[in-house]
């Protein structure tokens, strides 16, 4: 969760701008809500990215644990590295 909280700040900032617009027409407000919908759209993606960069992260890291594991001979611990 805390990875993810400038993201979150951003997003909240960029909807605050949007949320401030004051449409005149119909086409302002339509323009208004498109800009609402990409924005979330574009956070989504931005959360999306993150999560797998930290599941990269995390199965870069474990294969080096994994083969300590089986160095030491503690292949009971296998498991639970991997769940």
């Amino acid at each position: 969760y805390e990875i993810l909280q400038p993201l979150r700040t951003q997003f909240e900032l960029n909807l605050a701008r949007i949320y401030v617009l004051n449409p005149k027409t119909k086409e302002d407000a339509f323009n208004k809500s498109i800009l609402w919908i990409k924005e979330h759209l574009e956070f989504m993606e931005l959360v999306y990215g993150h999560i797998k960069a930290q599941e990269n992260a995390l199965i870069k890291n474990i294969l080096p644990l994994e083969e300590k594991l089986k160095e030491r001979k503690l292949d009971k611990w296998m498991e639970r590295v991997r769940r």
